[in-house]
């Protein structure tokens, strides 16, 4: 095996280089006199206690950000310092804006009927106080990085100097939207300017004007986002700015639909106040900000900002006309610009797809590299090599997938070559094609004639490197052909031995029995379920019944049934703006269940395990979502005397041509060839996505394929070891089915030298199998409750108590925990308080506890996007105007990487996925932009306390290699496998779906 050529990762983050010059600010704090005022009025509003109520500082927050381009930085009130900016505001600029603001929150008669109308006089009290120049003083402050200090555990403090972390992606997102500034993206121009960023601190950018795509006579636009946030290491000494870069797509089809039960819809406007340069010193470029749009009855603003900045500057379109026409509002050539955030189920659809490609992603990081070379530099980091011994090793599970819809491996043929005159007419077609393609390339209007001429010039390049490469293809070499024939063979008994390792895992793992039964609403969907498990373990027959397998003494019986009124909405209300309460939802939850355990109390009763394979329409076909019935199926199968653990499959084949075959009959005509062609596309991902199905629903019901033994050639390992995930299984009152918050912690165990599968969870006091763990945890499982303290000691005392139990004490253990997950409660976890000396449960000091490892994943935005550089390829790239020869980029490397700075955190990057979208290296978003892109996000893993004869290496090659241990297809699980198990459980916690992103 050839070793890799891409040994090195950079990542979208960046360091400085060396201390930044001192320099200096000014900084507003909110008066506390004014706090008091206006805490008053809140309770008068609304008819509350004074020391019940806040103060809703967000509207104003989001006004100032509006309409001052020149502030750098809006904190909350609360805060230390309010409001950060180069220059002194002039305060009366400010308090025109705080008495719209004023007028707006306070008014004489609220349009909320349950709130109280505020008078004028009372308002005027209070913006005396807000425009009393004592009150509001700028006091100059300075940004010095040389003041910047370390936790004992060696982390960057960026709390004790808040400022300068505070104001560093701010100060950046300025520069990079500097109104003279330019960025290349293939050969694309465009332009940055700040936005509201959708959560947490840092900065956001948008690229404007959008970005187009244009297909059957529909234009879709779409804009480039970058996030800047300041980012922690644990260990590491310095903090690093994360560039983080994604799609946002617009609104852009007349009568755009909003999502059902409240969702919001995020609505980006910029407006333009001609009130002086006092406000913006510095020509900084205007600020999009954020104003939620909901469906109550009517479209309607979701806060009072809209409001706010109509006193301003009359925005021109109404929330009915935004929705009737959002192409108008975008109003391309102009400001204001009003642009609406499309999310997923959003009717008409969008046809750009999610995700910026590498390539794109390089070219923009390797542009802010260059722009701020002077003091800062992109971070990289070095592929770990290592080998596994695939001998003493467990086998990873790699079943071969088939060819489409055949179910087969296609059976190789030997090529036979082009005709001269087959050759002449490809040749002709790629010259009627750049021809086209000559024609329509155009002077932009911003660019110059010089620009021009070097686009054109390197679409002459392109197109002669594309007819260079147009050869006329000759038979297929004998040699060649045999080599081919040869995998073809090896493939084939891959198959087979994977058929049976399978087969003898079920009766290992379970027992002698094994029911599967497919509840279907599509006949298609069934069908293809069944060829899946006949295909996966290797059936004589791609039937329903039962199927014997005498040398390994195991039972399969498949059998269907139509999942009926099962799939109907649950029997709550229909109407978006009356969303059922925590009881409604319980009662409906309960019927459902009852309903499930009627049907299958009238089936054939059957002996040993069963697993149900459900289907079910998607998420969007719920309208509002709290009519979903998922999750009320799923506890329904999990009752006393039902005993079925589940996987639910969505039939979007089934789903795009019902939807395609109403709109073809209500224009009078057949389906288009586009339409047949996508859901054809959908068909023939049915194979992967059921055999998927059945493995994930296998995995549910325990089944491993080897006992997870890995071993490094000349490292003594303990033999057996214990791997255990722990998870908090954390549902919010908004995300719970009955509207209670659920805090259940979770842990899954494995060892190295068995199959066995094993959890535990608050509520019960002994490990049991994890099938049976999924389908007790509902109703055994108990809820932690009380301040935020007590949640605190009664997590830190359960991971306490199992790590004392038999199974664990005194074993050697390597505890594997998600950062992102439970850390606010066990935070230990956290990076400045995580230590190699040892784990806390309290105030005492860390302890080394005999045998045990522990090491801390994270991923989900808070590690950095990435390319991989190839050690000597290069490729030309075009930063700016000029094109640089840089090294060549990969999007598809994997492995485990570090840094000569930090022995203990590594980054773990899985394979490319299988549905990522199998396209050369010079893929651009603007090559296809409708391609969906989603590169393997990194797993940072953090070796935390180890033996002290233990390698950090070691256990970060364990860790790696444990995402590579499920039974599914190779594709790498996103934590480690018994992570992975523990993260599951909660899908069997009475809960409902949260809302989807809009961030891409």
């Amino acid at each position: 095996m050839s070793s890799p050529k891409y040994n090195k990762v950079r990542l979208c983050a960046f360091r400085l280089k060396h201390n930044l010059p001192a320099k200096k600010f000014y900084a507003l704090k909110f008066p506390e006199t004014v706090k008091d005022s206006l805490k008053n009025l809140v309770a008068e509003r609304d008819s509350r206690p004074k020391d019940k109520v806040g103060i809703p500082i967000t509207s104003l927050n989001e006004a100032l950000r509006a309409s001052i381009p020149g502030l750098i930085y809006i904190g909350k009130i609360w805060e230390k310092i309010w409001l950060y900016s180069p220059v002194e505001i002039p305060i009366d600029k400010l308090s025109a804006i705080f008495s719209y603001w004023l007028d707006t929150e306070f008014p004489d008669e609220h349009p909320n009927k349950r709130k109280k109308g505020i008078t004028f006089e009372q308002r005027q009290a209070v913006m005396q106080l807000l425009s009393n120049p004592n009150n509001l003083k700028w006091e100059p402050v300075t940004l010095k990085t040389e003041l910047w200090k370390k936790y004992a555990n060696g982390t960057a403090n960026i709390t004790e100097d808040a400022d300068g972390f505070i104001l560093l992606p701010d100060i950046l997102a300025t520069q990079l939207s500097d109104p003279n500034l330019k960025f290349k993206l293939s050969d694309e121009t465009i332009q940055f300017y700040r936005c509201a960023p959708i959560e947490g601190a840092g900065a956001e950018l948008i690229s404007w004007p959008p970005l187009s795509y244009t297909q059957k006579n529909h234009t879709y636009y779409y804009s480039i986002v970058l996030t800047l946030k300041v980012q922690t290491v644990p260990f590491q000494p310095y903090s690093q700015l994360q560039c983080d870069m994604s799609i946002r797509r617009w609104s852009s089809i007349n009568d755009t639909g909003l999502l059902p039960g409240g969702q919001a819809s995020s609505v980006y406007i910029r407006t333009k106040l001609q009130w002086g340069e006092g406000l913006n010193p510095y020509g900084y470029t205007e600020y999009f900000q954020v104003a939620p749009l909901v469906w109550k009855g009517e479209p309607k603003w979701d806060n009072n900002l809209a409001r706010l900045l109509n006193e301003f500057n009359r925005i021109p379109y109404t929330p009915e006309q935004i929705l009737a026409n959002p192409t108008q509002a975008l109003n391309l050539l102009d400001i204001p610009n009003i642009c609406m955030t499309y999310k997923d189920g959003i009717i008409p659809g969008h046809k750009v797809g999610k995700g910026l490609p590498p390539i794109n992603r390089r070219q923009l990081a390797e542009q802010i590299a260059l722009l701020l070379q002077d003091d800062w530099e992109l971070i990289d980091y070095k592929r770990f090599k290592f080998k596994i011994d695939t001998k003493q090793s467990a086998q990873i599970f790699d079943l071969p997938k088939p060819d489409g819809t055949s179910w087969e491996l296609p059976v190789p043929e030997k090529e036979k070559g082009e005709t001269e005159e087959e050759f002449l007419t490809r040749t002709q077609e790629l010259l009627n094609k750049q021809e086209g393609q000559r024609n329509k390339i155009k002077k932009k209007k911003t660019e110059t004639e010089e620009q021009f001429n070097l686009r054109y010039e390197q679409l002459l390049d392109k197109q002669q490197l594309e007819r260079d490469k147009c050869q006329k293809k000759e038979d297929e070499t004998d040699e060649h052909f045999q080599l081919r024939y040869a995998h073809y063979e090896k493939r084939l008994e891959q198959l087979s031995s994977e058929k049976i390792r399978l087969c003898e895992a079920i009766s290992n793992c379970i027992g002698k029995e094994l029911t599967i039964e497919i509840w279907y609403i599509n006949e298609s969907t069934r069908d293809a379920l069944i060829k899946a498990i006949w295909y996966c373990l290797g059936l004589k027959t791609a039937t329903t019944g039962t199927h014997n397998f005498p040398d390994i003494d195991l039972t399969i019986t498949i059998r269907t049934q139509e999942i009926g009124k099962l799939a109907e909405r649950l029997a709550l209300s229909t109407d978006k703006t009356k969303k059922p309460n925590s009881k409604q939802r319980e009662e409906a939850i309960k019927s459902r269940k009852a309903e499930v355990a009627e049907i299958v109390n009238k089936m054939q009763p059957v002996t040993g395990k069963v697993g149900v394979l459900v289907e079910l329409y998607g998420e969007n076909h719920w309208k509002p979502e709290w009519t979903d019935p998922q999750a009320a199926i799923r506890l329904g199968f999990v009752q006393e005397k039902i005993d079925r653990v589940s996987k639910f499959i969505v039939p979007a084949h089934e789903e795009l041509k019902k939807k395609y075959e109403k709109v073809a009959k209500d224009k009078g005509r057949e389906l288009n060839r586009h339409e047949q062609n996508e859901i054809n596309e959908l068909q023939e991902e049915l194979p992967q996505k059921t055999i998927t199905s059945f493995l994930d629903l296998l995995r549910s019901l325990r089944v491993q394929i080897a006992p997870p033994r890995i071993v490094i050639p000349s490292v003594t390992l303990p033999n057996p070891l214990t791997y255990v995930g722990l998870w908090l299984v954390n549902r919010t009152s908004k995300t719970s089915a009955h509207g209670k918050q659920q805090l259940i912690p979770v842990m899954v165990k494995m060892r190295s030298d068995s199959q066995a599968i094993e959890a535990i969870f608050n509520g019960i006091s002994d490990w049991i199998p994890y099938d049976e763990a999924l389908r007790k945890i509902n109703l055994k499982g108990t809820s932690i409750k009380g301040d935020n303290n007590e949640l605190k000691k009664e997590i830190k005392g359960f991971i306490k108590r199992m790590l004392q139990t038999k199974e664990l004490r005194g074993k050697d253990t390597l505890l594997l925990c998600d950062a992102q997950n439970i850390r606010r409660y066990w935070t230990w976890l956290q990076d400045k308080e995580i230590s190699q000396d040892g784990i806390v449960f309290g105030t005492e000091s860390p302890q080394m506890m005999p045998k045990l490892r522990v090491v801390r994943v994270r991923q989900d935005g808070e590690t950095p996007e990435w390319y991989a550089l190839h050690d000597q390829e290069k490729q030309k790239v075009k930063l700016f105007d000029n094109l640089m020869e840089l090294e060549q980029i990969s999007v598809a490397t994997e492995g485990l990487f570090n840094t000569d700075s930090n022995e203990r955190i590594f980054l773990s990057i899985g394979q490319k996925s299988n549905t990522m979208p199998k396209e050369k290296l010079d893929f651009s978003k603007f090559d296809k932009p409708q391609l969906p892109w989603s590169n393997p996000a990194i797993l940072e893993l953090v070796v935390a306390c180890i033996q002290p004869e233990d390698e950090p290496c070691h256990w970060a090659v364990l860790t790696h290699e444990l995402r590579r241990m499920a039974l599914q297809y190779k594709d790498t699980l996103a934590r480690p496998i018994v992570l992975h198990l523990a993260a599951q459980m909660a899908d069997y916690v009475l809960m409902v779906d949260e809302d989807s992103s809009e961030d891409e």
